[in-house]
Parts: C-alpha cells; structure tokens; sequence
C-alpha cells in the first residue's frame, strides 16, 4: 500500500470516526429538543384553546364593546406542523452531508494528485480548512453535545449516592483532602476531560508526523535507485 493509499484510508477512517460520533450526537440532541418543543407547543396549545371556549361563552353572553373586547382577547393556536416535529431530521442530514462531502472531496483531490510535485498553495489552504473544519467539531462540537445530553437527561436520573458502587466512591471521595463531590455533573466533566485530552494528544501526533513527512519522502527519494521507463538501473548526472 502507497504512502498515499495509507493518508487517504486514514483520512476517511478518522474523519469518518469524528463525523459519525458528532452526527450520532446532534441527531440525539436535535431530537430531544425537538420532542420537547412539541410537548411544550401542545401544552400551550391546549391551554389556549381552553381559554378561547371560555372567552367565546362570554362572548356569547356578551354584545357590544364587551363583545369586541372578549374577541381581541381570543388567544391564537399555533398549528403543530411537520417541521416543528421532525426539525431534527433536516439538522442531522445537513450535518452528514457537509461533514462527508468535506472528507470525500479532500480524499478524491489527495487521490487525483502527482506524488512527485510539491504541494501547492492552493491545496495546503484547500486541507489546513478541511482540518480546522473537524478540530471545530472535535473540539467544539461533541464536547458541547456530550454536555448538552448529559444535563437533559441527569434531569430524570436518580441521585449517583443511590447507585451501586457510587455509594462506596462517593464516601471515599468527599473524605479525602481535596474534598472532591461526588456527581452526575463530576462525571460528565472526567468524560469531556478525557474526550479533549485524546483529541489533543491526536492532533499533536498529526502535526508531528505532516512535519516529519516530506523529510521521510526526500530521504526514501535520495536512496531509490534511478530506472529508465524499461526498468534499467541509471546513473544520476547530479553532484
């Protein structure tokens, strides 16, 4: 497998591990919100329209000013449509495509490219924007969802002290010196913790090897034999 073949499969593979995790969580997320949006839409829905037959009583009971005064008062009833139930659907897929368009767009360009040409201007912009895109959502993105869910949801959880072992965690820990509280919101900061600190540690690795890279193609280039187009060895006129 190429040098290229490899950056391309690797490409795809954490990019499409980003993407896909990122995608999971705002389809997650956006449907959540979504549902409760609703919900609160129909309750409110449903209080107007109780206010409203109570107001047409009195209307009918009413003529006159009082009459034109009670109408004005008449609350209005928002229509519940598809958008608003299913907004999280539009979301999610405007996500995916703008995530995997970027990866396949940027593996198709690094696939079509000479090998023995240096790389352009153009085409270092063209990748240092498809990188700063998923930093964006490495560092940005899941973190801010993984926090958002977390604290929707906690809202219905039962206390950690009540949940095997947490009991035996939670007692040695708020005794220690640091005086650390066991809790829902203490989890979810160790899992964002983690989620920055592979991320980071990832990205450093990446930097290292695209620094490393063009050094390791200029020394395999200066110990590859030179070969005519029929496969014979030649010598090199350069001093």
């Amino acid at each position: 497998m190429s040098t290229k073949t490899k950056l391309i499969v690797a490409m795809l593979v954490i990019g499409g591990i980003i993407a896909g995790l990122n995608t999971i969580l705002i389809a997650w997320y956006t449907h959540d919100q979504a549902v409760k949006n609703v919900e609160q839409l129909e309750a409110s829905n449903a209080q107007a329209q109780a206010t409203n037959a109570d107001l047409e009583k009195q209307i009918a009971r009413a003529t006159g000013e009082e009459k034109t005064t009670l109408e004005k008062e008449l609350v209005e009833v928002v229509p519940v449509g598809w958008i608003d139930r299913n907004d999280w659907i539009i979301m999610t897929a405007w996500m995916v495509v703008f995530q995997f368009s970027m990866l396949g767009v940027a593996a198709l360009v690094l696939a079509r490219r000479d090998d023995s040409l240096p790389f352009t201007w153009g085409e270092s912009i063209f990748y240092g924007f498809v990188l700063f895109g998923f930093l964006i959502i490495a560092f940005g993105f899941i973190p801010h969802y993984i926090i958002s869910i977390w604290d929707f949801k906690t809202g219905t959880w039962v206390s950690p002290f009540s949940v095997w072992p947490t009991r035996a965690i939670a007692g040695l820990w708020n005794e220690n010196a640091l005086g650390w509280q066991w809790s829902w919101k203490a989890v979810r900061d160790i899992i964002v913790a983690g989620w920055y600190i592979v991320a980071l540690l990832a990205m450093y690795v990446l930097w290292y090897w695209a620094q490393e890279f063009p050094k390791r193609q200029a020394q395999k280039a200066a110990t590859t034999e030179l070969t005519s187009p029929y496969g014979r060895p030649m010598l090199s006129t350069e001093k």
